[in-house]
């Protein structure tokens, strides 16, 4: 073999021997990149999918929140619901009344809360006249008038100078309600 055969060959060897460096580095980088990359996909997998646990984590206890919420809504309609049909009925036990417990329980309206002057309104409906109104001892003591009005829910009410009283059963009904609703709600519902 001549020299330049020689230098030739030894070229070649070398030229291959860096080609299967350079190939067996690039591989050796391609494979570091690859395992890299499956890492951080790996990271960003877990990382999603413990985001997606707590946000679905969230998402049921906003439903159950929201669920709790909407059946305490239908305990209260169904308890609203029981209290106006206690008040409807007291309404209506009061409407019932005898003309004697009538007058008795609308003469001690107007002994309580009638100024001198006044004019009692009573409800078309009321199993009392304007005469039984008229000649009660505070009625003459107080120079009331009276009237009869439209059907207001019974019971009265007094007109004065200055100011009306609402003595109408539904206003009484609605003022005890509004004053005692507490205590009525406890023994209803405990």
């Amino acid at each position: 073999m001549n020299d330049k055969e020689v230098i030739s060959r030894k070229i070649i060897e070398d030229a291959s021997l860096q080609a299967e460096n350079i190939c067996l580095k690039a591989n050796q980088k391609a494979e570091q990149v690859v395992a890299d990359a499956k890492s951080s996909a790996k990271e960003e997998l877990d990382l999603v999918k413990q985001n997606a646990l707590t946000d679905g984590e969230m998402l049921v206890q906003r439903k159950q929140t929201i669920a709790k919420l909407e059946a305490k809504k239908v305990v209260l309609s169904g308890k609203q619901q029981i209290i106006d049909s206690v008040f409807d009925a007291v309404k209506q036990k009061l409407l019932a009344m005898q003309k004697s417990e009538y007058l008795s329980f609308v003469t001690k309206q107007i002994e309580k809360h009638a100024q001198n002057g006044d004019c009692v309104s009573i409800c078309t409906s009321a199993p009392i006249s304007l005469e039984d109104i008229l000649s009660l001892e505070v009625a003459k003591a107080k120079n009331l008038t009276a009237q009869k009005c439209e059907n207001f829910g019974g019971g009265i009410k007094l007109l004065g100078s200055k100011t009306d009283i609402d003595l109408s059963f539904n206003a009484i009904v609605k003022q005890y309600g509004d004053n005692n609703l507490q205590d009525i709600s406890k023994k209803l519902f405990n």
